[in-house]
């Protein structure tokens, strides 16, 4: 950010919004927490998303270690960032394969996403809203 300032750069900062205030990780990450390899989060990327989500809770029931823990952006940070001149805008939910998502859920975790951010008075939370 202060970069971003000092230069005048403008930018826009697009937030998986079911994670916001939470310390849950990237799917991807807990992944590689899980397992350490590389090739099962490219093959989770192939499957179907409800097979992806089975996956990583099959992988959590059975993780013999802590749970996965990475510290999410809150609303406050959000909030900073953007008086600081970023835009904040919507990205999805809960960063899925778009392509592996029937019409239904793709317009679920764009509009939901979108919708979550203008509740919470963001005001580029339309920019990839239906």
């Amino acid at each position: 950010m202060p970069l971003l300032k000092k230069y005048d750069i403008p930018a826009v900062l697009f937030v998986v919004t079911s994670l916001i205030n939470t310390d849950t990780p990237f799917w991807w990450d807990e992944i590689l927490y899980y397992t350490h390899d590389h090739h099962k989060v490219r093959w989770a990327k192939t499957i179907s998303n409800r097979e992806r989500l089975e996956y990583i809770e099959a992988l959590r029931a059975n993780r013999g270690k802590p749970p996965c823990q990475q510290q999410q952006l809150t609303i406050e940070e959000l909030r900073v960032l953007e008086r600081n001149g970023i835009a904040i805008a919507n990205h999805t939910m809960s960063h899925p394969m778009l392509d592996k998502l029937s019409d239904h859920e793709l317009e679920s975790e764009l509009t939901g996403s979108a919708d979550l951010l203008e509740e919470n008075g963001f005001h580029y939370s339309n920019l990839l809203a239906f």
